[in-house]
């Protein structure tokens, strides 16, 4: 897989999270009436977490190989730089989702 594949994906991965984070803190009274919104919370929580932990050393090492190659692609060093801004949106995400539903029973 080339780097440019990679950094497209990781795009749409933290689009979907920090989207789904926005939704929910919208929505959370209307959605919390929805049966199965509660589990699919904590998975998207549980993907958030997941990527927080991987893109940290994907960021790392792609960083390091944009920017030690001999030609410079622009291309590749602009998504390194939206990626590593909404990285750290994930982060306030995955926060925001950790809170959202406190465990005990029969809270909303």
């Amino acid at each position: 897989m080339n780097t440019l594949k990679i950094y497209k994906y990781q795009l749409f991965l933290y689009m979907f999270i920090v989207l789904f984070t926005i939704q929910n803190a919208l929505f959370l009274r209307f959605n919390a009436s929805f049966k199965f919104y509660k589990e699919i919370v904590e998975f998207i929580f549980i993907i958030s977490v997941l990527t927080v932990f991987i893109s940290v050393i994907m960021l790392i090492v792609q960083a390091v190989k944009s920017i030690n190659r001999d030609k410079v692609n622009w291309k590749e060093i602009t998504y390194l730089l939206v990626n590593l801004i909404l990285y750290y949106f994930v982060v306030i995400s995955s926060l925001i989702l950790s809170t959202q539903f406190p465990h005990l029973p029969y809270s909303y």
